[in-house]
């Protein structure tokens, strides 16, 4: 038999609990287990109550009502509070009112333990408000009421370094993508906005007090001018920081450019062989498998000579091998018709454009830059780049060396560093992609938000572990 069929003694402080209860305050509970769920039957003990509206204390009652008030007290079975309300009339101003009661708000139907358990459901990014609704039994829009009404996040004070970012995440008539701004040495997610253009922000950081953004001594962003136009003239002691990640992508950009344009001069024609000759049968056949290793192996053009790769030895075992050892076991290629590893496989890939050798070369100095230089170094190292990329010859790393002249400054800064944790480390935007990851698994989970402030309010509340919701009876 059920253990919610056996009667309940008010000494069974473990019941008593689940209903937020003390022995003393009750006068009797009975639980029973029917088809729909379980039901309590609830009457608290008659105590002296004061007038909301005159103070006087009355102990007059006016009636009883009955109140049916959903409780949480399991997720798998729908629990209802059967609860005979006293309905007091106060004998000096003869206003009536209910006594207070530990169940739930006032004109609500549902427990507050029903609430404390949506709240803390809705900290988790894999719940969405039907999850967690049709978890308790629920409406979606009575999840939403409870937590637009309880979840309320405030901008965090502003610290000494910011990274800011945007993600494409929510739709609005001002953009579609959402502004982030992160504390890169506590992790803490400062505020969302919902537009990332310039006038949106201006307006934004002109509404915060010129003392705590004096405060403000590093700007970490991606390529984007605007975020450095603002920070030069919403921060008056801060300089701007270039990520090295998205400079690293900007390059990255410029090489595949490089490989596409090289794979289109090999792409094979769509010429039958019985019209061609023997001679431009193999001239298709070699330009097929150029065209194959330029697509397939395309990322080896991004590996360094220190990239390994997992290996299987004759025993069974996995171990890691420098990815462009020569001695690596070779395995046959049916398109390319040999055996090849990923050294003959780069190996090859050069000799199909003199300006792939260029690029590998000019890539490991640009390695160099980032793991060797300093904050005193960097200046003149970076111009020595600079100047490699100009003097390339091949027009895209010519672009980028115009794209590093215009950073120039911003790329230097990023050798700056920041105690962090009781060591001194660089700025970047890792953090932020972290949070950014989050803020596209909320949008997607709840496929999509189109009110601002509630998208708003879950994200940080999701994000700062400290951030809680507000109790309010």
């Amino acid at each position: 038999m059920s253990l919610f069929t056996q009667p309940v003694s008010l000494s069974d402080t473990y019941l008593l609990q689940l209903f937020n209860l003390q022995a003393s305050h009750v006068d009797d509970i009975s639980i029973v287990h029917k088809n729909d769920g379980l039901y309590a039957s609830i009457t608290l003990t008659k105590v002296p109550h004061s007038c909301p509206a005159c103070g006087f204390e009355t102990k007059t009652i006016k009636g009883y009502t009955k109140k049916k008030i959903l409780h949480s007290l399991t997720t798998h079975t729908p629990c209802f509070i059967n609860y005979k309300a006293r309905r007091f009339v106060c004998d000096a101003c003869h206003k009536t009112f209910y006594e207070n009661n530990p169940f739930a708000y006032k004109n609500m139907k549902i427990s507050l333990l029903t609430v404390f358990n949506v709240l803390n459901d809705l900290k988790f990014a894999n719940e969405t408000f039907s999850s967690v609704a049709k978890r308790y039994s629920i409406s979606d829009t009575t999840v939403t009421h409870i937590f637009d009404n309880h979840v309320f996040c405030t901008r965090r004070t502003l610290p000494e370094c910011i990274c800011i970012d945007e993600v494409y995440a929510f739709h609005s008539d001002k953009s579609d993508y959402v502004c982030v701004l992160v504390d890169f040495v506590t992790g803490k997610t400062i505020d969302l906005l919902s537009s990332r253009r310039k006038e949106e922000l201006e307006k934004y950081f002109r509404q915060i007090h010129i003392d705590e953004r004096k405060k403000v001594k590093y700007f970490v962003m991606d390529m984007w001018d605007t975020y450095r136009i603002i920070a030069k003239h919403i921060f008056p002691n801060c300089c701007c920081i270039v990520d090295k990640f998205h400079v690293y992508q900007e390059l990255g950009r410029k090489i595949t450019a490089v490989r596409m344009r090289t794979m289109n001069d090999y792409k094979p024609t769509k010429r039958k062989k019985e019209t061609m000759t023997p001679i431009e049968i193999v001239q298709e056949d070699e330009r097929k498998k150029k065209y194959y290793v330029l697509k397939k192996f395309h990322w080896l053009l991004f590996k360094n000579k220190d990239a390994k790769v997992k290996v299987e030895t004759e025993d069974g075992k996995s171990v890691y091998k420098y990815l462009f050892d020569p001695n690596i076991e070779k395995k046959y290629n049916r398109t390319l018709a040999r055996y090849m590893n990923y050294y003959d496989l780069h190996d090859y890939m050069l000799s199909i454009n003199k300006e792939f050798e260029t690029l590998m070369n000019i890539k490991i100095k640009f390695d160099l830059f980032y793991s060797e230089s300093t904050i005193d170094t960097a200046k003149s190292n970076l111009e020595d780049l600079i100047s490699e990329f100009s003097s390339s010859g091949i027009k895209e790393l010519v672009d980028f060396s115009h794209t590093m002249i215009r950073w120039k400054k911003e790329m230097i800064n990023s050798f700056y560093t920041i105690n962090k944790n009781g060591k001194d480390v660089y700025m970047n935007n890792a953090i932020i992609e972290n949070r950014n990851k989050t803020i596209k698994q909320l949008k997607n989970n709840g496929n999509g938000y189109t009110n601002w402030d509630r998208f708003r309010n879950r994200n940080l509340y999701v994000l700062n572990d400290d951030v809680n919701y507000r109790i309010q009876t």
